[in-house]
């Protein structure tokens, strides 16, 4: 909970974002102090921050304990630089849970959790190779995209609004993957267009503008 607080806070996310974590400078900056110390120390401690997230996911039972795991890699995932550390690091945070199957987990807590981080990191920009094919390609089982898809009228309107999110940002950055399942999303977002709840129509809509932006 304390280390989600302290990710959850923007200038915290900007300033990781600011620093040079390449190799290169991390080198530079092994010994001795300032700037180039910092960062060192920034990119080993969001290396170990995902080693002990991924090992916490994989060995926790508790659906509560779990689910907050979960979350508190979401907020890890959306404030890692991936593209100046190994962006293979960010299938430490997401394999697990589909080896696992948290998204599909019959537990609310797990399966919030699970999408809530998923949702962080789709919104990684620009899209990455890493989830485009550990995630989302069609191979993959379980599938997340194609599950929210056959599942989301089920859930109730706080699960179906975070999926309709995820859509949207699939569709920001992963257009082409979207627009392959349209058959399938036509009929939902057309199905929350028409419900009474304003949430919805909004971020049905949304998920329209940003794939005819992205197409």
């Amino acid at each position: 909970t304390t280390i989600s607080c302290l990710l959850e806070s923007s200038p915290i996310t900007k300033w990781l974002q600011s620093l040079d974590l390449s190799l290169a400078n991390r080198a530079k900056g092994a010994t001795g102090f300032g700037v180039q110390h910092m960062s060192v120390n920034v990119a080993n401690y969001l290396e170990l921050l995902h080693s002990s997230l991924h090992y916490a996911m994989t060995k926790e039972t508790d659906p509560v304990s779990l689910g907050q795991i979960l979350k508190t890699c979401g907020n890890v995932i959306s404030c890692t630089p991936y593209t100046k550390l190994d962006p293979d690091l960010i299938e430490s945070l997401l394999i697990p849970q589909i080896e696992r199957g948290f998204f599909v987990s019959e537990d609310s807590n797990i399966r919030m959790g699970s999408l809530i981080c998923f949702s962080s990191a789709f919104n990684i920009s620009p899209g990455m190779d890493q989830i485009s094919k550990n995630v989302l390609d069609d191979s993959i089982s379980p599938n997340i995209l194609q599950y929210l898809l056959d599942n989301v009228k089920s859930f109730d309107n706080t699960h179906q609004i975070e999926i309709l999110i995820i859509f949207c940002r699939i569709a920001k950055g992963y257009s082409k993957t979207l627009g392959d399942h349209w058959d399938s999303l036509h009929p939902i977002l057309s199905f929350f267009l028409d419900q009474e709840e304003k949430k919805l129509k909004i971020c049905s809509i949304k998920v329209l503008e940003e794939w005819i932006k992205a197409s």
